[in-house]
């Protein structure tokens, strides 16, 4: 067996950032590169995890390239320094979308840049509310930071602000106040690029442009609560949490979403013991930098009114002493007959010490599944998050199998020998076939046989639609007798006898009830004691030729 190839190393090119030469991965852009040395330079519209959009022009900064010969390519020497001379460009460049390339040069402290940082900075206050202290992103708020750190520390605009709409709702979820928005597009981006939710953009131009959504459409995806995470400024507010609390008085705590088995990274904000919200934490590995809406509400079960806060034996209160040594009691009154459910919710610990219990009761020790659907991003179909905590602690030494859930003709499944009598508004069958007919009564074959005549469990439909390897029809068939849909197998084999009629001729037998509501005239009869009739007919007309032989033989 051959060992594994280490994981191949980044193409490393050397910058100069503020003097200071720092080795960078081949294709990082300026921002990344000075961050590596511990320079900040500002920006509103560039996010790691999205395309570059240069909307915001806050992280101009200098760049130049050594001078080289041009007839030689030898690099030209400075006489006063006895280094490369660096040709700089007259006018600044966005660092976003400048890719840093061996022996580039950056500055990001020159009086030009300082300029502009405070340009910038003045032309997006022009319009924008001075409302910090009743702001809802007032304590996290980008643009309160850097007009702090790099604007010009006053204003020179004089006439009245554009008005903009306010609590404007993009979604269940999302509320606008679009006279703080800076014309960003993190949003947008985000919904088009990760959520694939291409539902926001920008109408009017100028300082008139609006963040709205399109026409007929909102803002309703499950991720749609990490534009209010990218969101620089206090545009953007999630309707659950939009002016609750203070962020200044909440505490973080680093956890991970227990949604499913994705193990998404999320930070818990609290105040004395009470969860506010949860949002993501970034984890290149796991989960970039996002997180689905659904998993931001779980935190409202733990406050729930029908959860159980206090221990209790039977119905009276009690303390946790007492209830250990009741709970103590019964198990050793139960022993041996006793097996112990495991969660796959729980922690680590909490699993080993589950282990320790089953083992000195010697109990079997059975895990609940969870599944649900999956969506390709950060939800998986295991909706247990730590399943693979109790197969390293010993709890399970096997996955759990998923249950098996009804699929949808299970209401109304026939079965082989039993009159066929029709069910609910479900009943479609469309992993079944039919395998013939008995004098009037149907049989099917729902289930395969093993070779002692017993049924085995056949494939649940609701796996295969999952997987792709059934689909149900684009477009409804005609009416089946007992309220669902035809399935093909019925064209096939009963389209004969439900006799379809079509401008007074009658059709060959061959022709299907199905292929003549294709032609657009096809019509047939009510498929009731006519369709019972109709089988019988089909049974007697097999028995026709065997008794013309018996009489020839006679």
């Amino acid at each position: 067996m051959t060992a594994m190839s280490a994981a191949p190393k980044p193409d490393l090119i050397t910058v100069n950032v503020d003097g200071r030469d720092v080795a960078v991965p081949k294709g990082t852009n300026v921002i990344e590169a000075a961050r590596l040395v511990g320079v900040d330079v500002p920006y509103y519209c560039y996010h790691p995890k999205l395309s570059i959009s240069g909307n915001c022009r806050m992280c101009l900064v200098e760049i130049g390239m050594p001078a080289v010969d041009p007839a030689t390519k030898a690099p030209i020497i400075d006489p006063a320094t006895g280094k490369a001379r660096i040709n700089w460009i007259p006018r600044p460049q966005i660092g976003c979308a400048t890719n840093a390339s061996p022996g580039l040069h950056v500055r990001t402290q020159t009086p030009q840049i300082k300029d502009c940082r405070e340009g910038v900075m003045e032309f997006l206050l022009v319009n924008h509310p001075l409302d910090c202290p009743i702001c809802d992103q007032a304590g996290e708020c980008k643009l309160q930071e850097q007009a702090t750190g790099y604007g010009r520390g006053y204003s020179r605009f004089v006439e009245e602000k554009n008005v903009k709409p306010k609590r404007t709702r993009l979604g269940p979820r999302v509320t606008l106040d679009d006279e703080r928005c800076i014309l960003c597009s993190r949003c947008i981006r985000f919904c088009k690029e990760v959520a694939k939710d291409d539902v926001l953009g920008f109408v009017d131009r100028g300082s008139y442009s609006t963040l709205t959504c399109y026409p007929g459409r909102e803002l309703a995806n499950n991720y749609s609560l990490n534009t209010v995470d990218i969101c620089p400024v206090g545009a953007l507010t999630s309707t659950d949490f939009r002016f609750k609390m203070r962020v200044w008085f909440l505490r973080q705590t680093n956890s991970i979403d227990t949604e499913s088995s994705v193990g998404a990274n999320t930070v818990v904000w609290s105040r004395e013991g009470v969860i506010h919200r949860i949002t993501p934490r970034r984890n290149d590995a796991v989960n970039d930098t996002w997180m689905a809406d659904s998993g931001r509400d779980l935190y409202k079960a733990v406050r729930s009114p029908d959860r159980l806060a206090s221990c209790r034996i039977g119905a009276a209160e009690a303390t946790l002493d007492s209830a250990v040594h009741a709970a103590a009691g019964l198990l050793r009154e139960a022993a041996g007959a006793v097996a112990v459910v495991g969660s796959g919710r729980s922690s680590v610990e909490e699993q080993f010490l589950t282990r320790r219990l089953a083992e000195a009761l010697g109990a079997p020790v059975l895990l609940v599944s969870r599944t649900g659907q999956g969506d390709g991003l950060l939800i998986s179909a295991d909706r247990n998050p730590n399943v693979r905590g109790a197969l390293v602690t010993g709890l399970i030494h096997a996955l759990p199998s998923a249950p098996r859930r009804a699929g949808r003709g299970d209401r109304c499944r026939p079965r082989a020998g039993r009159r066929f009598r029709g069910g609910g508004p479900r009943c479609r069958w469309p992993h079944r076939r039919a395998v013939g007919s008995r004098g009037g009564r149907l049989s099917w074959h729902a289930r395969p046989r093993d070779q002692r005549g017993g049924a085995r469990d056949a494939p649940d439909a609701h796996r295969l639609r999952e997987s792709g390897l059934l689909r149900e029809p684009a477009v409804p068939p005609p009416a089946f007798p007992c309220g669902g849909a035809r399935p093909a197998w019925c064209d096939r084999r009963l389209g004969r006898a439900v006799a379809p009629r079509r401008g007074g001729r009658r059709y060959d037998s061959g022709r299907t009830a199905r292929a003549l509501a294709r032609d657009g005239g096809g019509r047939s009869r009510p498929a009731g004691p006519f369709l019972r009739h109709a089988v019988r007919r089909r049974a007697l007309a097999r028995r026709l030729p065997v008794r013309r032989a018996a009489l020839r033989r006679g």
